[in-house]
């Protein structure tokens, strides 16, 4: 089977009632915005404007909400729509599209994204599509940052109502890795080089005057539809997953749970970064509660081939089956999630996001 188009393209790897924008809501906490980095778990349209014949630009994407492709890897709303529309916030605007940013935020997300720049994994041996990473996206931020308060002093009275959403990146990190046929010791250790990735970009965002951030780790790709299709070995956990991948996931988000505390040591009391467990979060839809079908929780709700997904008859191509009721999936294209699993993950998380506001104190 070959991944080669995935490569390029597609491993990218509730509602409460609030008041208006900047208020005060219901549980005690205000937002004036949200400012969202990542890759195609969080992008809203970016990579579209830059590659306006990927996948996500063509039905069924979007076919759940709004009714047509935006540009979101999904059937509908990623968890960065439901954050939004939880907090009282307007949708996000993406940065590269044509409209006035939304006074809600900015959403500097691109779908493939890495963590680490695509020259120093190139370094290593690994192939990765030249996309706007996060180093760029962070340019990106500074850009506007110019533009919306000239000095630090400014900064920080526009910041401190702000939420920083960074991630979940570093995902596509791995993919790449994987699809370049590294090892797992290999892989494994490339993990600091992407903490600390993350941590600098972090970093950069906090002498710029932002002050509460959350940072989502990574899913187990080892329960991910493309994940069971191309990881190596036979060994998997009681839930039917990869257990070789989900090992390098756990990994990976305990270093990044170390990183992100040793960074709000340091600028305690005035920084916030709190952890979301996206892990958890994905484990957590297959309990029986979660109105999940038991029979297709590793497949995908579109697609073609092992656990429905396969290149280069990926979702979104010409005749590739959807199923009839993707809310009953978590696996939308084999890569990313259907709405409800994202849906379901917010609700895992949401409770750390509000701390993170204060809307708890």
């Amino acid at each position: 089977m070959s991944f080669i188009i995935l490569k390029w393209f597609f491993i990218l790897l509730i509602y409460a009632s609030c008041t208006a924008i900047g208020s005060t809501n219901t549980f005690g906490c205000t937002i004036d915005s949200i400012y969202q980095f990542g890759d195609s778990i969080s992008d809203t349209g970016n990579l579209n404007i830059l590659a306006p014949n990927v996948a996500s630009t063509k039905l069924p994407y979007g076919e759940s909400y709004p009714g047509y492709p935006t540009g979101r890897w999904s059937n509908g709303r990623l968890i960065i729509d439901y954050a939004t529309n939880f907090y009282g916030l307007q949708p996000l605007s993406h940065f590269l599209s044509q409209t006035p940013p939304s006074k809600s935020g900015i959403n500097f997300a691109v779908a493939g994204a890495t963590a680490i720049d695509t020259s120093i994994l190139a370094s290593n041996g690994i192939n990765a599509p030249t996309l706007p990473g996060l180093s760029t996206q962070i340019n990106w931020f500074k850009t506007f940052v110019d533009s919306y308060c000239p000095n630090k002093t400014d900064c920080r009275d526009k910041l401190k109502n702000s939420l920083i959403f960074f991630g979940e990146i570093g995902g596509n990190d791995i993919n790449y890795g994987i699809i370049s046929n590294k090892t797992q010791a290999e892989l494994t250790a490339l993990l600091p080089t992407i903490i600390e990735a993350i941590v600098q970009k972090v970093e950069v965002l906090i002498k710029l005057g932002a002050t509460k951030f959350v940072v989502p780790g990574n899913f187990p790709i080892g329960c991910i539809a493309a994940g069971l299709s191309v990881f190596g070995g036979n060994l998997y956990d009681a839930w039917g997953c990869n257990a070789a991948a989900n090992d390098l996931a756990i990994n990976q988000n305990i270093q990044l749970i170390s990183a992100i505390k040793a960074l709000e040591i340091k600028y305690f009391p005035y920084v916030k970064i709190n952890y979301l467990d996206y892990y958890s979060g994905f484990k957590n839809l297959f309990a029986p509660y979660s109105g999940f079908s038991k029979d297709n929780l590793f497949k995908a709700c579109c697609g073609t081939g092992d656990y429905n997904v396969s290149s280069p008859r990926f979702c979104g191509g010409e005749g590739v089956p959807v199923c009839a009721e993707p809310d009953k999936y978590i696996n939308w294209d084999g890569i990313h999630l259907t709405q409800e699993a994202y849906y379901g993950i917010f609700r895992f998380v949401e409770p750390i996001i509000s701390s993170t506001l204060g809307c708890f104190t």
